[in-house]
């Protein structure tokens, strides 16, 4: 069994990428569409209205409110579905580097995959800070792809300043979860 970083997260990863892509693609039409209608239902209103036929003009102008109210809540679930694909781009970039990192540390420390904290912080602390660094580790823990391993004694621990606070204790070690893939017998 080899530890690693598993090439199918990173295809489901860029699936959910594409999906999310596909969505704002959508709503951007929708948008569009919504704005035109809502102009035109104002147009058509404001002719009535001339015309001097006040009920449909009245009904055609609650119709281009209804549009430019969809065009506005389309416009805010773009926005949402953007951050949210910033995220994922996000936080698949630091796990890819998160397991180069781990990689790397490991095989020039021969930690036997349980790697410290300490020995790849150097990698990220250019990039980010130790709070985020440590937000992005307990997210890869939620999201099963690293595991975090308790520190039982400080005291006796190199780097005491850079574990991770858990619930379940101090946290000074990362370490990769095996790929599911990988697991199975060939």
């Amino acid at each position: 069994m080899t530890k690693g970083h598993s090439s199918g997260s990173k295809k489901q990863s860029r699936s959910n990428l594409d999906a999310f892509h596909s969505e704002v693609r959508k709503l951007k039409v929708d948008i569009k569409d919504e704005a035109s209608g809502a102009k035109g239902y104002r147009a058509e209103a404001s002719m009535l209205r001339k015309a001097g036929d006040v009920k449909d003009a009245k009904i055609l102008a609650s119709h281009a409110r209804d549009e430019a109210r969809h065009e506005r809540e389309d416009k805010a679930v773009e926005k949402h579905v953007q951050a949210q694909t910033t995220s994922m781009h996000e936080k698949a970039k630091f796990q890819d580097n998160l397991a180069t990192a781990v990689n790397k540390a490991d095989a020039r420390g021969r930690y036997g995959g349980a790697v410290p904290i300490y020995a790849i912080w150097n990698d990220f602390k250019d990039t980010m800070s130790w709070n985020e660094f440590q937000r992005n580790l307990k997210s890869s823990m939620d999201a099963r792809a690293i595991d975090l391993g308790v520190v039982n004694d400080l005291s006796v621990f190199s780097h005491p300043d850079l574990v991770v606070k858990l619930d379940k204790g101090p946290a000074g070690y990362v370490s990769l979860r095996e790929s599911p893939k990988r697991n199975t017998i060939e």
